[in-house]
């Protein structure tokens, strides 16, 4: 998982280890277990670059609209801008009343 990551995303070796571990401590604070949070690396290895705040907006948006388990089955949808997408799609939905499954909204 680490090597096909490090393929498609080779600029995630810039990050120091430091860095790395504090992102996994980050996505362990929303209750993921190691395994949990190995699922969102190897399925958005990018989010290994991304800020904390960046993270945090991301997980508290999503969690208020969505279970925790979407974004472990669906965790693409933090590559997804935030403001430009995730969240206008998920409140357009909401405003009308409509359910959709997160895979589908991004």
């Amino acid at each position: 998982d680490i090597l096909r990551i490090i393929v498609c995303q080779p600029g995630i070796t810039k990050r120091g280890l430091d860095t790395m571990r504090a992102r996994c401590d980050l996505l362990q604070q929303y209750g993921l277990n190691v395994e949990q949070v190995r699922a969102i690396i190897v399925g958005c290895p990018t989010i290994l670059c991304f800020g904390d705040e960046n993270v945090k907006a991301k997980f508290d948006f999503i969690l208020s609209h969505y279970p925790l388990s979407d974004i472990i089955r669906y965790p693409s949808v933090l590559n997804k801008s935030l403001l430009q997408r995730t969240k206008p799609r998920v409140l357009f939905l909401a405003e009308r009343g409509v359910r959709r499954p997160l895979s589908t909204i991004c």
